[in-house]
């Protein structure tokens, strides 16, 4: 059963206080959305284009949505910034029910790297573009792993988030798509890009090792290789975690990091999750489980 508590609804049995962290104000959707603590401290981390004093010059919430969502400013990552708005405040509205019915908590870091995910999701499954206002149909094509170039060899990698853990997978091809080694991470406890830099991480690490020099690397999360690519798309808490990449990026070889879509990565897709019932920890695999072959063959046959 839930009550009203001074103009908001609670559960029961729960105190104000110890829901709205740091409230200490009649709330407001304004608050909610804007001018709560940790609400700004995710608003720093995105970097709204443009002076922070004009991004909370208005204390009218209608003014101040009308104004961000017809914003035609880009975000630094490139991406609409009324799209990065959108999601954010969602997101945080989310994450105030969360708080109060479920008393569940998340940090700045996390949320950031929700909203970075879940924008980058959403702007890749558009399926119609704008060209100087026309709309250019869309053309469709099949879509299939692809041999590496020859001489070279293909990580293909994948992570991912179910409940509270924390899974990564990847395989390594050569140019006639002979298995050369796999990979399984039980990680824990991370968010969904943590996890998927951490299968990038060892998958480089595993090809550097195994004296690989020509690697094309192959991620279906556009935000992960953009991160990489980029310092500015990055949290604070994933900054190790990429430099780490990075170094391996840099030593002397050929490798190179682009993004594919799913259906060019179902392999790795079935790597992340047979580890699931796994311990926790790194686990190579010299040769494939017989539930990927199925994929490896599909790969093949293009």
């Amino acid at each position: 059963m839930f009550h009203l508590y001074g103009g908001v609804l609670l559960r029961s049995g729960v105190k104000f206080q110890g829901v709205l962290v740091g409230l200490l104000e009649m709330e407001s959707h304004l608050h909610v959305l804007r001018d709560c603590s940790l609400t700004q401290q995710v608003w720093f981390d995105l970097r709204p284009p443009g002076a922070w004093d004009n991004f909370v010059a208005t204390n009218s919430v209608d003014v101040w949505i009308g104004y961000n969502i017809s914003s035609r400013q880009l975000h630094h990552s490139g991406y609409s910034w009324a799209l990065i708005f959108c999601v954010t405040c969602w997101m945080l509205w989310m994450r105030r029910n969360r708080v109060i019915f479920a008393q569940e908590y998340s940090s700045v870091s996390t949320i950031v790297q929700q909203i970075l995910h879940f924008v980058f999701e959403v702007s890749r499954s558009f399926s119609l573009q704008q060209t100087n206002g026309a709309c250019l149909l869309r053309v469709e094509r099949l879509i299939s792993w692809q041999l590496p170039t020859p001489g070279a060899f293909k990580l293909n990698i994948d992570g991912s988030v179910k409940g509270r853990f924390a899974t990564g997978g990847g395989l390594i091809r050569n140019d006639q798509v002979r298995w050369i080694r796999g990979f399984a991470y039980n990680i824990g406890s991370c968010s969904v890009p943590c996890a998927e830099l951490w299968a990038l991480l060892e998958g480089i690490k595993l090809a550097w090792t195994l004296g690989i020099r020509s690697l094309q690397i192959e991620c279906d999360s556009l935000l992960v290789v953009n991160m990489v690519k980029d310092d500015a798309l990055l949290h604070n808490s994933l900054r190790p975690l990429v430099f780490l990449i990075k170094h391996f990026l840099s030593l002397e070889w050929q490798c190179e990091l682009t993004h594919v879509y799913r259906e060019a990565n179902f392999s790795a897709d079935y790597l992340m999750n047979y580890v699931a019932s796994f311990p926790i920890g790194l686990h190579i695999l010299e040769a494939p489980p017989p539930g990927v072959l199925h994929w490896l063959l599909h790969d093949s046959s293009g």
